[in-house]
């Protein structure tokens, strides 16, 4: 069982702000919303990946060979999910530009057509 508890960060006086500020801070908001979720889809991967190896492993012939066995598994499948999360964050850093960009063109697209009320 993966149980994840994500705090993303709230703008609590956001009335008093200018149209373009609210822009800003709403896209941002959604893509840190998108970002936190794919590290929790990560974790929920690893997990069924460990649950998996787990189960995989053959029978030992004693509960410390199991136990040896299963710190030996958890411990390589937890270090795999650190690298993918790590790996995830470097890519996501790199691309955080032109993808923020990108994003806040496309919201501004659908304010004008009408897809999206203003900010």
């Amino acid at each position: 069982t993966v149980k994840v508890k994500v705090i993303l960060p709230e703008w609590r006086s956001s009335r008093k702000a200018d149209a373009d500020v609210k822009l800003f801070w709403n896209t941002l908001s959604a893509d840190i919303k998108r970002h936190e979720e794919r590290h929790v889809e990560i974790a929920k991967n690893h997990a069924r990946q460990l649950e998996d190896a787990l189960k995989a492993s053959y029978p030992q012939k004693t509960c410390a060979e199991v136990k040896a066995r299963a710190a030996q598994i958890t411990a390589a499948e937890l270090a795999r999910h650190d690298q993918d999360q790590v790996r995830f964050d470097r890519v996501e850093s790199v691309n955080f530009e032109s993808r923020i960009l990108r994003l806040l063109r496309y919201r501004l697209e659908r304010i004008e057509t009408g897809q999206l009320p203003p900010a």
